[in-house]
């Protein structure tokens, strides 16, 4: 599980260079606070599970690519900076596969991306 008290504070630090803490006040009715993205990627039967938690963030808008190189095509809009993803795995050619909420989206440079630790 994702810990928000924990994280948001180190992020902010690193991303915005504040200090940020996080307030949790629920009233109302429940509602949206994001969109599921569709990966690029499914993941095979084959595959072994991806955890589920987060290990880098974007350090700018980046494309989620189809494949290691930096003209494929992608399908996504694209992840904006501080958009936390799972590292899978980097390529010899500067590319990193990452993964959110258990599944593949595709390549992003890997200097785009940021360790949380």
């Amino acid at each position: 599980a994702y810990d928000v008290g924990e994280n948001v504070p180190k992020l902010a630090r690193i991303v915005l260079d504040a200090d940020q803490t996080p307030i949790r006040k629920l009233s109302g009715n429940d509602f949206s606070i994001g969109l599921r993205a569709e990966s690029l990627i499914e993941a095979k039967a084959s595959d072994d599970t991806i955890p589920i938690e987060p290990t880098h963030f974007l350090l700018r808008d980046e494309l989620a690519r189809k494949k290691a190189a930096p003209d494929a095509e992608s399908e996504l809009a694209p992840l904006e900076a501080g958009y936390m993803v799972r590292l899978i795995k980097t390529t010899e050619n500067g590319f990193a596969l990452i993964a959110r909420d258990g599944h593949k989206i595709g390549y992003v440079p890997a200097d785009a991306l940021k360790a949380l630790h």
